[in-house]
């Protein structure tokens, strides 16, 4: 599942929050907020694999691209329903 932080808000915008203490609040509470993405395409993973394969990618793009592109839901799909 991909996330991002998102800062919990206080009730004031960046600029309200200046103008009252003086300065941007660097220390602001964040949380972990999940989001949509698309379904893997098992298309584009073996593209990427290949990619790597022709020495045009290098591993840590790769992992990247994998990780990025579903793989693990892929994975934990055909081994649920190996099990």
């Amino acid at each position: 599942m991909n996330t991002h932080l998102a800062r919990e808000s206080d009730g004031l915008s960046n600029e309200e929050d200046a103008t009252v203490t003086g300065s941007y609040s660097r220390g602001a509470a964040a949380r972990i907020v999940p989001m949509d993405h698309p379904a893997p395409d098992p298309k584009k993973l073996l593209a990427f694999w290949m990619e790597w394969e022709a020495g045009d990618a290098t591993p840590g793009l790769l992992m990247k691209n994998l990780k990025n592109g579903g793989m693990r839901e892929i994975l934990e799909e055909l081994a649920a329903a190996d099990s």
